[in-house]
């Protein structure tokens, strides 16, 4: 059965393309999955759609999907019962 799962922080952007955004390179995603209730959304599966990288969260729903180019990206975030 899945959850509904609420996201902190869950878009990376950059909106204007500038020297100095060009000089930091790729960027990452921090943020921490959590239920509604609070309760974190441990091992869920952490998916950045458009592309193939995926993570998973640590116990605690933190995780961090790193190397991603600027712009704007949707993740999807999937737990079952058992965490995976």
């Amino acid at each position: 059965m899945k959850r509904p799962l609420v996201l902190v922080a869950l878009s990376f952007s950059c909106v204007y393309d500038t020297g100095r955004t060009d000089a930091l390179g790729d960027g990452e995603i921090r943020a921490r999955a959590i239920h509604s209730d609070g309760k974190p959304a441990g091992r869920a599966r952490v998916t950045v759609v458009g592309s193939d990288r995926a993570v998973a969260a640590d116990a605690d729903g933190s995780f961090v999907v790193q190397g991603l180019p600027p712009g704007d990206w949707s993740l999807r975030i999937v737990e079952d019962d058992e965490g995976d």
